[in-house]
């Protein structure tokens, strides 16, 4: 799964990357008013690469990994909550 170079606002969660998702990038994103999370990590996911993403106005948290998530890379991300 890749998802790169878009904008996301006014979501639940911007971007869940669910289930068993294995070898995935993220990058070049940019993250605004999420009601819950920016970036969702759960469950089993692995071997994931989140790059040159930003994140703001996250109501719970910017990013979440839960679950047995294991092998994953932030790169140049940012978060900021002004709430």
């Amino acid at each position: 799964m890749n998802i790169h170079d878009s904008k996301i606002n006014q979501t639940w969660e911007a971007i869940d990357v669910g289930g068993t998702t294995n070898n995935f990038l993220i990058e070049n994103i940019n993250i605004s008013d999420s009601y819950a999370y920016g970036v969702k990590i759960p469950h089993y996911a692995s071997n994931g690469v989140v790059r040159n993403v930003q994140i703001a106005n996250s109501a719970f948290s910017g990013v979440i990994l839960a679950g047995q998530v294991s092998d994953i890379k932030f790169l140049k991300t940012k978060y900021n909550v002004s709430y």
